[in-house]
C-alpha cells in the first residue's frame, strides 16, 4: 500500500535512477512525478499534496541553488533516501536531503552533510566527514579520516587517501588518486592527483 507521496526535482539521468530506486525499493512511497527547471521535462505540475521531495541533480552548485529557492517555501519537505542494501551503523549520521545509492559501503563514525549524493558502489571509511552538497560518483573510495568540504565533486572511480582534506568546491577528476590535501576551488586529476592547469 502506498502511504506517502514523493516527487523528484531533476528529470535527468540521476533523477531517473532515483525514481527507479523509489519504485523498486520503497513500496510505501507513491512517486508523483518529476519537477525540473526545464518545464518540458516536468511530469508533476507543483508540490501540492507532495509529502517528500528529493533533489536528484548531480551538480553541487545546481543542487544548492534548487534547495535555496525551495527552502523558504517548502521547508521540511526534503527527505533523505538510503537504499535498503546500505548498512548504516548507529555511529554514522546522514544529513537531510542526502541520497545514498545501492552497493555503497559505509563503516563507522561517518558524518555526511545535508544534500549529499553518494552514488552506486562507493566505499567510505571510518571517520569520513563531508560538508553539505557533496557529490560522490560511482565506485569512488574515500578512506578513513578524509574530510570533504562543502560542494566537493568526486568523479567516478576516484580514491581519496586517509586523512586527506578536500577544500570547499574542489573537483576530484574521475579515476584520480588523491594522496595530498586539495585547496578550495581546485580541480585535481591523474595518478597521483595534481592540479589541472588550464
Amino acid at each position: 500500500m502506498k502511504d506517502s507521496k514523493i516527487a523528484i526535482w531533476g528529470a535527468g539521468g540521476f533523477g531517473r535512477e532515483v525514481r527507479a530506486m523509489v519504485e523498486t525499493s520503497f513500496p510505501s512511497l507513491d512517486f508523483q512525478g518529476f519537477l525540473d527547471d526545464d518545464p518540458t521535462l516536468r511530469t508533476c505540475s507543483d508540490l501540492k499534496g507532495i509529502e517528500y521531495l528529493v533533489v536528484a541533480v548531480a551538480s553541487p552548485t545546481a543542487r544548492k541553488s534548487i534547495v535555496d529557492r525551495l527552502q523558504g517555501v517548502q521547508n521540511g519537505i526534503f527527505t533523505s533516501l538510503v537504499h535498503p542494501d546500505v548498512f548504516l551503523h548507529d555511529s554514522n549520521s546522514v544529513g537531510a536531503g542526502t541520497v545514498i545509492c545501492s552497493g555503497t559501503k559505509l563503516t563507522v563514525n561517518i558524518k555526511l552533510g545535508r544534500f549529499n549524493i553518494i552514488n552506486l558502489n562507493c566505499v567510505l571509511g571510518h571517520d569520513v566527514v563531508t560538508g553539505n552538497y557533496c557529490s560522490i560518483m560511482p565506485s569512488s573510495n574515500i578512506l578513513g579520516g578524509a574530510v570533504l568540504g562543502e560542494g566537493v565533486f568526486v568523479g567516478a572511480g576516484a580514491t581519496i587517501f586517509q586523512n586527506v582534506k578536500i577544500g570547499d568546491h574542489a573537483i576530484v577528476g574521475s579515476g584520480a588518486v588523491v594522496s595530498k590535501d586539495v585547496a578550495p576551488h581546485t580541480t585535481v586529476v591523474g595518478v597521483p592527483a595534481k592540479p589541472l592547469i588550464r
